[in-house]
């Protein structure tokens, strides 16, 4: 017995006392749920602790997706929010404008735009015309929302394979813009396939839980 009159807590119970099968089971389940593995007993089916790892991995890797989208988002809108309040005072204070700020702004919220427009998709943020459709039954709505996302990415894929060509053709005709900035325009086209790819990609993920993991409190709650 400790001091105290009772059994020491914490890492140090496995080094002054020799736990019982239970109070062994009961002590990793608690260290296992601190971590946000499982919310009762450890399984000790190596499949579902291989299934629960890969699990937290995928969700960490799409926290990570969604961190380094808004960051980039961010940045980029930063970086032109700066070149247009740059534009505007040497326009009405110096009675300059120098054209290269205004095409880089251009440029710059393209790629905001097909950056950030991955996440709408993923959180469900895309201006709709969903009146009627939120007021059917949870059923209904899921097969239209499979429907949506079927035809979503029919589409997504002819705008990146001829996104995708118009940049190799840019690239190849070494083509830029007519302004002092002689920006290569490859890299602005490249803002369409390129942010396609992640809006297909989140489209996928959506498809999915569409499908096997359908909740409807998390797909239809805002808009009930």
């Amino acid at each position: 017995m400790s001091p105290l009159g009772r059994r020491p807590y914490g890492p140090e119970v496995k080094s002054h006392y020799s736990n019982t099968p239970i109070e062994a089971k009961l002590l990793s389940s608690s260290r296992a749920k601190n971590r946000g593995i499982f919310t009762g007993l450890v399984s000790t089916n190596p499949l579902e602790v291989q299934g629960a790892y890969l699990t937290m991995s995928l969700k960490k890797a799409l926290n990570v997706w969604d961190s380094l989208e808004l960051y980039i988002t961010g940045i980029l809108a930063g970086i032109a929010t700066a070149f247009a309040f740059y534009q505007v005072v040497m326009r009405y204070v110096f009675s300059e404008s120098p054209e290269w700020a205004e095409e880089s702004v251009l440029y710059l919220i393209i790629w905001a735009i097909f950056i950030i427009s991955s996440k709408l998709v993923r959180d469900d943020e895309h201006v709709g015309a969903d009146f009627v459709i939120r007021r059917l039954p949870y059923k209904v709505q899921r097969v239209q929302e499979i429907i949506n996302c079927v035809l979503a990415l029919s589409f997504l894929c002819i705008v990146i394979w001829y996104g995708f060509q118009i940049v190799s053709a840019t690239f190849a005709m070494d083509e830029r813009s007519t302004t002092r900035l002689r920006f290569p325009m490859w890299l602005a086209y490249l803002a369409i396939p390129g942010g396609s790819c992640l809006i297909l990609l989140s489209y996928f993920r959506r498809l999915y839980l569409l499908i096997f993991q359908f909740d409807p409190k998390k797909f239809f709650h805002k808009h009930h």
